[in-house]
């Protein structure tokens, strides 16, 4: 999305109740499903700042964008071996079996 289109939505978010009120409720409606996922077994990694240098070493060792690297770093640290992705960066990080959809 470009930033055009980010300052939109936020400029929309401040101004419009309705609008804001469709996009919160979206958001809770999310998380609602994250609980159902979570209830079955879903475990959710936690990324906090403990994994910037890994994600710094996976971009400069792949480079990859700053996002993708804190993927890699993620899965790197709880051992995943797998990704599910379209995205060709990952297609360089040899750590991983990526499986595209």
């Amino acid at each position: 999305m470009g930033t055009d289109k980010v300052r939109k939505v936020k400029d929309k978010l401040a101004t419009d109740k309705d609008f804001a009120g469709q996009c919160y409720q979206a958001c809770t409606d999310f998380l609602d499903y994250v609980a159902v996922l979570q209830a079955k077994g879903l475990a959710i990694a936690d990324v906090g700042h403990d994994l910037l240098p890994a994600s710094l070493d996976m971009g400069s060792r792949y480079q990859l964008l700053a996002t993708d690297a804190l993927h890699v770093a993620t899965c790197q640290t709880y051992g995943l071996k797998h990704i599910a992705t379209n995205d060709s960066h990952f297609d360089r990080v040899d750590i991983l079996h990526v499986w595209k959809p």
